[in-house]
């Protein structure tokens, strides 16, 4: 632990380890200030302060997860009759949730392994804001063999976490 008189600044990084932060970046973050007379470098109380802020919603993923689901419904509506990925994947809903970036890959994971989702259609968004693509050319054609693929590939990048 630094000295006294310096301020703590600690952010939750994706896979869920805590890392000192520099000023300037963003995500939430945890400012420790001693207080007169009190020592800081109390391991238990910083882990105590940090597990408080964890289990706070963070009103930024709240609002970033509303509208990831208003565009799967609006996608998902538009599309009903569509089987071509090609033509589902240029919809203007789907290619605005590509734009959102690595931070809703949870998300669409979330919804491949618990809603019971066509995994095929989103396979075209995790290349695309992954800019990788796990699937090896002898499975490609099997949904089952790309989606299980795919979720190895997400829980290795600590984007998935399977039970």
């Amino acid at each position: 632990m630094k000295a006294m008189s310096e301020v703590m600044c600690y952010q939750l990084a994706p896979k869920g380890d805590w890392r000192r932060a520099r000023p300037g970046l963003t995500g939430r973050s945890l400012n420790l200030r001693p207080r007169a007379g009190s020592a800081v470098s109390d391991e238990r109380f910083v882990q105590r302060k940090i597990d408080r802020l964890a289990a706070e919603p963070d009103p930024r993923s709240r609002a970033r997860d509303a509208k990831f689901e208003r565009l799967v419904e609006d996608w998902k509506n538009a599309i009903q009759a569509h089987s071509i990925t090609a033509k589902v994947a240029m919809h203007p809903s789907y290619q605005q949730m590509i734009g959102m970036g690595k931070e809703i890959l949870p998300l669409i994971f979330g919804r491949i392994t618990r809603q019971n989702e066509k995994s095929a259609f989103w396979f075209w968004a995790l290349a695309s804001i992954s800019a990788e693509n796990p699937v090896p050319p002898e499975i490609r054609g099997n949904v089952r063999e790309m989606t299980r693929a795919w979720l190895s590939w997400g829980e290795a990048n600590g984007y998935v976490h399977m039970d």
